[in-house]
C-alpha cells in the first residue's frame, strides 16, 4: 500500500466516514494540503469511486470552505451542515427524499440542539425561516430537493363508492374462477414479488458483471430503462419472458387461473401483453387511482418492510456494490409471513371489503371539495377495471386501429 494512503487511514476522523467517497475526499484534501500528491485516479482506482464523481465532490468541498471565509456568515456551521448533507444524501439513497420543509425543519432542529447545549453563548443564533436557503444548501453540496406533494389531498379523490365498485368485480372474478391463493399476484413499477425474480429497473444500460454473484443474476432479472422507471416495452417484455412462462412452469400445464393485481401505470396499456395475459388464464385488476395505500398488498406491509431493513443496510456509491445489501434487504421482506399479511390487510385474499371499509375512517379524507378540473385525456381509463375482460379488450383494440 502507498504510505502516503497508509498514513491518512490511519485518522480516526477519515475511518469514522460511512463512504468511500467521502474518504477519498478528505485524503484528497490532506494529500494536497500536505504536498504528498496522492492523484485522482489513484484513490478512484484504490476507493471504487468514478474519477469524474471523485473530482466533482472536491470541487464541491471546496467552494463550501470558501463560503464561510467571506460574504455573509453561514447560517449553519461547518460540522452541522456536512451532518446535514449526509442524512439528506442517506434519506434519498433509501428512496425517501426530502422535501425543502422538511430539510429546513431537520436544520433548525441542528440550530436548536446547539442553543440547549449553549447556555452562554457568544454569538446568537436565529432560526432559519427562508425556503431559500434550502436552495443554496441544494447547490452547495449538488443535489436536488423534491418540490412538494400534497399525497393527502389526491388521496381524498378516491371514493369508498370507487372502492365499492371494485371489490364488486373483484367478486365477480372469484366467484367464477375460484382462484386459489397460491396463483394470486400483485405487482408494483418495480418491484415483483411473491417468490418469482424481482425486476429491477436500471437506468444503465450495463451493469458490471464481476460485481454481481450468482445468486443475485438468480433473484433478480435486469432491465433497461432510460429513466430507471417502467415502459410499455418492459412491461410487455416482462409479461411474455418472466411472468407467463413462470405462471406456466408453476401451473405444470395445467389451466389454473390466475389473478394478477396490480396500479393504473399508463404502461399497462399494450394490447399484445392484454392479450397474451387473457390466452394465458390471467385476469389483471388495476386498482383504482389514488388508493394504493389501502388496495395495494406490496404498500400494505412489504415496501415498509424493504425499507426499515434498507434503512439498517450500509449502501455503497456503485450500484453494483449495492445490488447484495438490496436484495437482501429484499429477500428478508419477501416473506411468506408479510406477503400473506399484505393481501389480508388490503383485503383481497380472503376477499373482505369490510377491511377497507375499516382503513377507510381513516385514511381517505372527508371529500369537501370536488375534483380538479382537468383536461381528457386521450387514454383509455383503466382506473378500478378488469383490462384483460373482452369489453376492455376490444375497447382497446378499437383505439389501437384508429391511431
Amino acid at each position: 500500500m502507498n504510505q502516503s494512503l497508509k498514513h491518512y487511514l490511519c485518522f480516526s476522523e477519515i475511518r469514522s466516514l460511512n463512504s468511500n467517497l467521502e474518504k477519498a475526499v478528505q485524503i484528497y484534501i490532506l494529500s494536497q494540503e500536505e504536498k504528498r500528491g496522492l492523484s485522482y485516479r489513484f484513490l478512484s482506482d484504490y476507493f471504487q469511486v468514478p474519477k469524474s464523481t471523485l473530482h466533482d465532490a472536491v470541487k464541491s468541498y471546496r467552494r463550501f470552505q470558501r463560503a464561510g471565509k467571506s460574504g455573509r456568515p453561514l447560517l449553519l456551521s461547518k460540522n452541522e451542515e456536512i451532518l446535514l448533507c449526509r442524512f439528506v444524501r442517506h434519506k434519498a439513497n433509501i428512496g425517501e427524499c426530502l422535501t425543502k420543509e422538511e430539510t429546513l425543519e431537520h436544520a433548525n432542529d441542528l440550530i436548536h440542539k446547539w442553543i440547549q447545549t449553549n447556555e452562554n453563548p457568544q454569538r446568537k443564533r436565529q432560526l432559519i425561516s427562508s425556503k431559500m436557503w434550502v436552495n443554496g444548501f441544494a447547490l452547495r453540496n449538488e443535489f436536488v430537493i423534491k418540490k412538494v406533494t400534497n399525497l393527502e389531498q389526491s388521496r381524498a379523490y378516491v371514493t369508498l363508492k370507487e372502492l365499492k365498485s371494485f371489490w364488486d368485480k373483484l367478486e365477480d372474478l372469484f366467484q367464477k374462477n375460484s382462484y386459489l391463493p397460491e396463483f394470486i399476484f400483485n405487482c408494483d413499477e418495480t418491484v415483483v414479488g411473491s417468490h418469482l425474480p424481482s425486476l429491477l429497473i436500471t437506468p444503465r444500460k450495463t451493469l458490471v458483471k464481476s460485481y454481481l454473484s450468482t445468486e443475485i443474476t438468480n433473484d433478480l432479472c435486469f432491465t433497461h430503462g432510460p429513466k430507471g422507471w417502467i415502459t410499455k416495452e418492459i412491461f410487455h417484455n416482462w409479461v411474455r419472458d418472466i411472468f407467463i412462462p413462470l405462471i406456466n412452469e408453476r401451473r405444470n400445464d395445467q389451466n389454473i387461473p390466475v389473478l394478477l393485481v396490480l396500479d393504473g401505470h399508463s404502461s399497462r396499456l399494450d394490447l399484445d401483453s392484454l392479450e397474451s395475459l387473457s390466452k394465458a388464464n390471467i385476469q389483471v385488476a388495476v386498482i383504482p387511482a389514488h388508493s394504493s395505500h389501502i388496495t395495494q398488498p406490496l404498500d400494505r406491509t412489504t415496501f415498509s418492510v424493504f425499507k426499515n431493513h434498507l434503512r439498517k443496510s450500509t449502501l455503497e456509491t456503485k450500484l453494483e456494490k449495492n445490488l447484495e445489501t438490496i436484495l437482501d434487504c429484499l429477500q428478508n421482506s419477501l416473506t411468506i409471513k408479510t406477503i400473506k399479511s399484505g393481501f389480508s390487510r388490503a383485503g383481497i385474499y380472503p376477499l373482505d371489503f369490510e377491511k377497507i371499509e375499516e382503513i377507510a375512517d381513516s385514511n381517505i379524507i372527508e371529500q369537501t371539495h370536488s375534483k380538479p378540473v382537468r383536461k381528457k385525456r386521450k387514454t383509455i381509463k383503466i382506473s378500478g377495471k378488469i383490462i384483460t375482460s373482452e369489453k376492455f379488450l376490444k375497447k382497446l383494440s378499437d383505439k389501437v386501429e384508429k391511431h
